[in-house]
């Protein structure tokens, strides 16, 4: 019997001290979750919005609290700089100071790019960790937030000079997050949202999101697929499910032919007696909307909040 509980005990203590790494390597491998603040909000559309957001990157560059402050310093700097260099070359008398301002500002923005390229090389070199512990992953959280709130400067400052403001929103974007991306501060992500409920007028169209030519739906995925959120109460047959589940394959079809198919699945009226109809959402820069001004964006504030008058009208 006591040879038996040696053999047993020794046993146990084998698979024990085998599993005792993985457990630890999973603990220490552990990462904070991927954060994301939205910057923008086009609500210029009845029933969708356009969000723009910042996704941090896996592994953020580290700016420490003494350097978060100053780049922020200095953007705000760049910012008021570029706003107050707009009004001077509005005037034909103040045009040659407005240009020289604004060629200042935009040397003091490449100053402070160049600075973070700098701190991510650093960062890097520094921050090759095989395993994470508790402090590493508060400090990688530290990083990140600061780096978040750097790339939403950085973006607010982009987007304002002329360079940009001349662009197509899209090409825009496209530029300022290949700047905040290469500078390992963040990435721009952009998402419809369909912002209307049962209740609420509308709630019987269906957006179909198109491409950029307004000649082929693009759908919110990108892959084609038109969706409806609600049940159809159709005066006739009762509660149901428009499409497959509430989705219509559209790949390569035409916003007509898609809202076409789409009426199909609706031929009778609901018990409010509407049609189901469609909405055709196209993108910046698409069809008709060659302009920066296609759109009414709303600057957000960290919380959520409008943070300042609109910066497209």
């Amino acid at each position: 019997m006591v040879g038996y509980l040696r053999c047993f005990c020794s046993l146990y203590a084998a698979v024990l001290v085998a599993c005792i790494p993985q457990i630890v390597t999973a603990k220490q491998d552990k990462q904070p979750a991927l954060r994301r603040v939205d910057v923008m909000v086009d609500n210029s559309d009845e029933y969708a919005d356009t969000v723009v957001s910042l996704q941090a990157p896996k592994k953020a560059v580290g700016l420490g609290y003494h350097d978060h402050a100053k780049i922020k310093s200095i953007l705000s700097t760049s910012k008021e700089m570029i706003s107050t260099a707009k009004a001077l070359i509005e005037d034909v008398r103040t045009l040659k100071e407005g240009t020289k301002m604004m060629e200042d500002a935009n040397a003091l923005f490449k100053e402070v790019k160049a600075h973070i390229a700098k701190r991510k090389l650093a960062s890097e070199a520094g921050s090759i960790r095989r395993k994470y512990s508790a402090h590493d992953i508060q400090q990688a959280e530290e990083d990140e937030e600061r780096a978040l709130d750097v790339a939403r400067s950085v973006f607010e400052v982009a987007i304002t000079f002329p360079e940009c403001v001349e662009m197509f929103l899209q090409d825009c974007l496209s530029t300022i997050n290949s700047q905040v991306q290469s500078l390992g501060l963040a990435t721009i992500e952009t998402v419809v949202h369909e912002k209307r409920n049962l209740s609420q007028p509308g709630y019987n169209k269906v957006v179909i999101i198109t491409d950029l030519s307004a000649q082929r739906v693009l759908g919110q995925a990108g892959d084609g697929i038109v969706t409806y959120p609600f049940l159809w109460d159709d005066a006739v047959s009762g509660l149901k499910s428009l499409g497959v589940d509430g989705k219509w394959n559209c790949v390569d079809l035409t916003p007509e032919d898609c809202c076409r198919d789409i009426k199909e699945s609706a031929p009778t009226i609901d018990t409010r007696g509407n049609y189901v109809e469609c909405n055709i959402y196209v993108p910046w820069g698409g069809k008709n909307k060659p302009k920066r001004n296609d759109r009414v964006f709303i600057n957000l504030s960290p919380d959520g909040r409008v943070h300042e008058a609109p910066i497209i009208e």
